[in-house]
Formats: structure tokens, C-alpha cells, sequence
């Protein structure tokens, strides 16, 4: 078995891993599509944790199917600053170890973060920036509902003995991911774009 994401363990290998039953998954930590039949179980295949041949992180599946870590939610995000970018990781690896109520939290803290970053005034309340990030049309029309959600969750989270699910911390997650992309990572990509029209009109130029 070879590796290419060494972050984990470097180049060194696990110590004589068994074959075990090999089923297709989403590595909790490199979140690779792989295939895995080395590792380790327990009699009668119980429990059993196999190694992800990309990045050779172990992943643990108990005997009802569970798996931990699990799959993160959403993708990665470019452009965005290092503390958006630190929190947004948090709260993809909280879905990931089953911490529903801390990754709804985690992206309330985004959206405040995002709208002082953008123009907003500090020391407002949640709701305010929420109200900034529409008047500002940070939100495309139609999303203003996903935005009161995420108030309404993260408030609850945040003020209330109130348990969020896997549905609620995903929804929420979803959309935080959608906001970054579209206040970040698209306007980023237009200098690139521009160049390369501009690169393709030379050439048609001179052709």
C-alpha cells in the first residue's frame, strides 16, 4: 500500500495489517472517495478499522455501520481568510465527529465574522448582521430564507439547551459553505478569468 498524503503518519506504514472486509468509503480525514481492505478487527469482523489507502488514516466502523471520523460535509473554500477559512475547517470536522451543535455554532461565528470583514459595524447583534449581509446583497435573491434560518439554529444553540441534529448542522453548514463561495472564492477567480480572455483574444488576434 502506498500513500500520497503523508500528513498523517509520513511515509511510515501500520504494522502488519490484516485483510479485512473491503467496502468503498469517504475518508473522515484526506475526504477521498477510496476503497479499503487493510486493517484491523475484531472477531468476526464485529468491528473493524481500515486504513485509507490515499492518505493512511484509520477509520473506525463499529458493528451498526457507524463510522468515525466520518465524512466531512461540504468541500474546501479559496479566497477566504485564514480565520474564516480556520473556523469554516472546525465546523466541517465538528459534522465529521458527530458535534452537531458546535458546527451550527461554528458557522453563526462565520456569518458575523464575514459581514464585519465585509463593511459591517462591530458589536452588533446577530440579527443585525444578518439584516447587513441582505441590504448588502451578500444573500442572491431568494436565499434571505436560508439566512433567517441559520439565525434562528445558531440562536438556539447558542442561548438555549437545544440539541442540533446531523440534518440541522448540515443544512446550516451547506449554506455557510454557498455564502463563502459566492463572497469569496468566485469574485477571486475573475482576475484569472480576465487574463485568460484577454490571453485567447491575442491569440485569436493573431491568428
Amino acid at each position: 500500500m502506498t500513500h500520497t498524503d503523508q500528513r498523517l503518519t509520513g511515509p511510515s506504514h501500520w504494522l502488519n495489517p490484516l485483510t479485512v472486509a473491503g467496502i468503498g468509503y469517504r475518508c473522515g480525514y484526506c475526504s477521498s472517495d477510496v476503497g479499503s481492505g487493510s486493517g484491523y478487527s475484531t472477531e468476526r469482523d464485529h468491528a473493524i478499522i481500515r486504513i485509507c489507502p490515499r492518505c493512511n488514516g484509520p477509520s473506525f466502523f463499529g458493528a451498526d455501520s457507524s463510522q468515525w471520523p466520518g465524512p466531512k460535509i461540504g468541500l474546501p473554500v479559496t479566497n477566504v481568510s485564514e480565520d474564516v477559512r480556520t473556523i469554516y475547517e472546525e465546523a466541517r470536522s465538528s459534522i465529521s465527529a458527530n458535534a452537531f451543535t458546535g458546527a451550527v455554532m461554528l458557522c453563526r461565528k462565520i456569518l458575523m465574522h464575514v459581514a464585519v470583514e465585509k463593511g459591517a459595524k462591530a458589536n452588533l447583534s446577530f440579527q443585525q448582521y444578518v439584516k447587513w449581509l441582505i441590504q448588502e446583497h451578500y444573500v442572491p435573491r431568494g436565499a434571505e430564507g436560508w439566512l433567517d434560518y441559520i439565525r434562528a439554529r445558531g440562536n438556539e444553540a447558542n442561548h438555549e439547551i437545544v440539541v442540533m441534529n446531523k440534518n440541522d448542522a448540515t443544512g446550516v453548514l451547506l449554506f455557510t459553505e454557498a455564502l463563502l463561495r459566492g463572497v469569496y472564492e468566485l469574485p477571486g477567480l475573475v482576475p484569472a478569468i480576465a487574463e485568460q480572455a484577454e490571453e485567447s483574444e491575442d491569440v485569436t488576434e493573431v491568428g
